[in-house]
């Protein structure tokens, strides 16, 4: 259904990526190591819609986490960022694993 959806955005004109979850995270590691970093990260904030796949098959170190954070600020009210995932919303936060980037409240 995601796909769809992305392939209907780009025959409509819209620029989108798709990405694994895994396979993002793997991808922004090696672009903090190799100088790649800025440029990916413009890439991913000027995508018309950011389709991240597989949401939650493992959990995310801090730099990980840091990553989401930036990634979804980025977009936040100017793109569109559709997750699918099989792991229940309400698990999401848990799989987060720091309150403060999960945006849950401190106990």
């Amino acid at each position: 259904m995601a796909c769809a959806l992305a392939q209907q955005a780009c025959r409509q004109g819209f620029t989108t990526r798709y990405r694994r979850a895994p396979r993002l995270f793997e991808e922004l590691r090696l672009a903090h190591t190799d100088g790649g970093f800025p440029k990916l990260m413009r890439r991913f904030a000027n995508t018309d819609l950011l389709l991240l796949d597989d949401w939650g098959l493992m959990g995310l170190e801090a730099e990980a986490r840091r990553d989401l954070l930036e990634r979804l600020d980025d977009r936040h009210s100017r793109r569109a960022t559709l997750i699918t995932s099989q792991l229940p919303v309400e698990h999401w936060h848990d799989l987060i694993g720091e309150p403060n980037i999960a945006g849950c409240p401190t106990p």
